[in-house]
């Protein structure tokens, strides 16, 4: 039986126009920066990212076991939810644009975090397509974005200890290093 009380009720709930244009504002930075990731991603092919590139391209091939094992070799590393994400998006598309919707979700998350801290748009989107540290997160620096993605999560749910527990852990296993952070 449907209600007309205007409690808990989606289609009552009141948006605002600057919610609206700020959200379109951030889907078209993050557009920007898929492109850019798309782009710039094959040619970054060299050092830690050679064993990333040969681990997502074999992972398909194996077992999930098998899998775990290869990725530990040759990544020496433990991280669960990188290795479950890019076991995953293996079998599903190539990994430059697995590097790429992240990174888009990267961005967003970084947008919507600042405009929590009360950070002018213009600054948000300046940090978020042109900052050193950002394009690091973004090209080589992979199991760290991960850690990153969760790490923003968790600070935009810092009023909700329920999420913001669960996204911090997600931090942690993504990238222990994320635990000294």
């Amino acid at each position: 039986m449907l209600s007309n009380s205007n409690s808990k009720n989606i289609l009552n709930k009141q948006f605002l126009i600057d919610d609206y244009h700020f959200h379109l504002q951030c889907i078209f930075i993050t557009l920007i920066v898929l492109i850019i990731s798309y782009i710039l991603s094959p040619f970054y092919h060299s050092g830690d990212q050679s064993n990333y590139i040969l681990v997502y391209n074999k992972l398909p091939e194996l077992s999930f076991l098998e899998g775990h094992a290869f990725y530990k070799k040759y990544l020496t590393s433990s991280e669960l939810v990188h290795f479950l994400l890019v076991s995953i998006f293996s079998r599903i598309t190539e990994k430059v644009i697995f590097i790429s919707i992240f990174n888009s979700i990267l961005a967003y998350g970084i947008m919507i975090l600042f405009r929590q801290w009360k950070v002018s748009f213009l600054v948000s989107a300046i940090t978020v397509l042109t900052n050193y540290y950002i394009y690091i997160l973004y090209l080589p620096a992979e199991r760290l974005k991960f850690g990153f993605i969760f790490l923003i999560f968790s600070l935009l749910y810092i009023n909700d200890r329920k999420k913001f527990v669960f996204f911090s852990l997600l931090s942690f296993t993504s990238h222990f290093q994320m635990a000294i952070q």
